[in-house]
């Protein structure tokens, strides 16, 4: 083993140790041993603890094992940490798992704790997801196929809710989308992951809704079979009895029915739509019968 002292400044070539105060060699080993040691290759003046500086079209740093390149830096500004070949255009290129606060990486990157990004973009056909599969509820964000609309696919139940800061408790009733598929508004979640039943319906909402439109395409008014002339109408003798006995029309569910189950808005128009219609044949009834009684034609 050899032993140099240096007070100022080593040069060999293009190497560069400036400020050494100890400098040892032997096989297989260089040790430097300063507090505020410099190393440059390619400069000679290095400002920090290793400088390297590559002309245009050089090698800025190539470290190989075997014959296979693990580290390379080129003067592009490229980076390849692995197994690498070519050399890379700008940019980093890491060739396996890549940990951050871990020193285990489970992927190709593995971040243990929170992340900050200014932007983040999926090519054609990558996947997004967070979530856990162990537990059967994750998200699974994918960015398809030109030809396709993206999709956000969702294992288990998935909620929208803001978050009292004060409190740090979540706000009670939020939006959410079930894993059978259906929505709720101002309904309480559910924690164990399970679904509210919402009777068969794909939106349950507990509470108002505020609209301009409202639009039935299924179990629309159908009543129209009044007007048949096989249709039996009711005496209203018949329909006064039945009145003073249930307090209610027939057919028509009574109040307490109604607060019990509800009702649904197109077999209820239809309903109503048929008391109208009979109620307008009573009408030409009497006008017929009143006719009759004055003699009239």
């Amino acid at each position: 083993m050899k032993r140099f002292i240096v007070l100022a400044l080593i040069s060999v070539g293009a190497f560069q140790i400036s400020y050494a105060q100890t400098w040892e060699s032997g096989p297989g080993k260089v040790v430097l041993n300063p507090q505020n040691a410099k190393v440059g290759i390619g400069t000679s003046r290095p400002n920090s603890k290793l400088n390297i500086n590559a002309a245009r079209g050089q090698d800025a740093l190539r470290v190989q094992v075997k014959g296979h390149t693990r580290l390379y830096l080129n003067s592009n500004g490229g980076m390849t940490v692995g197994n690498y070949i070519e050399p890379p255009s700008r940019g980093l290129y890491v060739y396996g798992n890549v940990g951050i606060g871990t020193t285990k990486p489970s992927q190709k990157l593995d971040v243990n704790g929170e992340g900050r990004f200014k932007g983040l973009r999926l090519p054609s056909g990558g996947k997004l997801r967070f979530g856990m599969e162990s537990n059967n509820s994750w998200i699974t964000i994918q960015n398809a196929n030109d030809a396709y609309s993206s999709s956000m696919d969702i294992k288990g139940n998935f909620y929208f809710r803001n978050t009292n800061k004060g409190g740090g408790l979540a706000t009670a009733h939020p939006i959410g989308i079930q894993r059978d598929g259906t929505v709720t508004m101002g309904v309480w979640e559910t924690y164990d992951n399970s679904v509210r039943d919402t009777q068969g319906h794909r939106l349950m909402v507990n509470g108002g809704i505020l609209c301009e439109r409202v639009k039935v395409i299924a179990d629309v008014p159908n009543s129209d079979h009044v007007f048949e002339k096989d249709y039996d109408l009711l005496p209203l003798s018949q329909v006064k009895q039945f009145i003073l006995e249930n307090k209610h029309l027939p057919e028509v569910p009574s109040a307490a029915e109604f607060k019990e189950n509800g009702y649904n808005l197109g077999e209820m128009d239809d309903l109503l739509l048929r008391k109208v219609e009979e109620l307008t044949l009573y009408i030409i009834r009497l006008e017929e019968e009143i006719k009759d009684l004055r003699g009239e034609e």
